[in-house]
């Protein structure tokens, strides 16, 4: 069984999460990253791993592991912020 440590920043986050909902699915999918199914997950770089959560606006927790230990590093929700990013028109498809 693999242990998880989370950052302060991700605790804080947590804790102020509105969606009681929201909440329970990201620490259920602790829960199952720490009996070892990481289920939807890609390896960014240097040993950093984006688990993909199809709940919400798509939250992304970022992980990295040292042996035993799980360190859940960061989240972001994109889904929720690419309206907001987008301030430049999309390349025209034509001549």
């Amino acid at each position: 069984m693999l242990i998880i440590k989370r950052t302060s920043q991700f605790a804080e986050w947590l804790h102020w999460l509105k969606s009681p909902s929201d909440r329970g699915a990201i620490l259920m999918r602790l829960v199952r990253v720490q009996h070892g199914l990481f289920g939807d997950v890609r390896s960014i770089s240097g040993g950093i791993h984006e688990l993909r959560l199809h709940i919400g606006p798509g939250y992304r927790l970022y992980i990295a592991r040292e042996g035993a230990e799980v360190y859940v590093r960061s989240v972001r929700a994109p889904k929720a912020r690419r309206n907001t990013i987008s301030n430049s028109p999309e390349p025209s498809g034509g001549t």
